[in-house]
């Protein structure tokens, strides 16, 4: 499960919700984190990665969109937030 690993990256990385003071900035990190989260459960439970999900569903087109072009997102912006913090300084 992911979760754990999301929130330990999250927390080295300044981006958990309790970290700001600021509610939309809150907002947005929470949300952050529930696509990740929500991303490396469907992945464990819709791919072969560990041997056949218990309940398969077919993505639409869209939808496996949606998940790729998430999962870049929060990418980059993780590599963005981490060379802030750590080598641009």
């Amino acid at each position: 499960h992911m979760q754990p690993l999301i929130g330990k990256s999250y927390k080295l990385l300044n981006l958990s919700p309790d970290q700001h003071a600021d509610e939309q900035i809150k907002k947005i990190l929470g949300g952050l984190n529930s696509v990740a989260t929500g991303i490396g459960t469907l992945r464990s439970k819709n791919s072969s990665a560990h041997g056949h999900g218990t309940k398969k569903v077919k993505l639409s087109v869209r939808h496996s969109r949606l998940v790729v072009n998430s999962c870049m997102t929060i990418g980059l912006f993780l590599l963005e937030t981490y060379y802030d913090n750590y080598l641009d300084k």
